[in-house]
């Protein structure tokens, strides 16, 4: 499956389809108990002004994630510094 295949085309972008709203966050589809806990956990010291060290394995989303707790820092109008 693809993610097209849950939405829809909306004024030329993808829309997810309601029912599946209620399980992504910040473009991060899930509905994994251990990761809503971490997503959780990046809402709440994500607006704080703290590095972050991001560790994982090939293809785990490592990415998405420091988006994610780029987007919600108070640093998310500066370009985000991969390393």
């Amino acid at each position: 499956m693809k993610i097209q295949d849950y939405c829809d085309t909306v004024d030329g972008s993808l829309q997810l389809r309601t029912p599946l709203r209620q399980f992504c966050r910040g473009g991060i589809i899930t509905d994994d108990r251990d990761m809503n806990r971490q997503l959780d956990m990046l809402d709440r010291v994500g607006q704080g002004n703290v590095p972050l060290t991001i560790r994982g394995e090939k293809g785990s989303g490592k990415d998405r994630i420091a988006q994610y707790a780029h987007d919600l820092s108070c640093r998310r109008r500066a370009p985000l510094v991969k390393t």
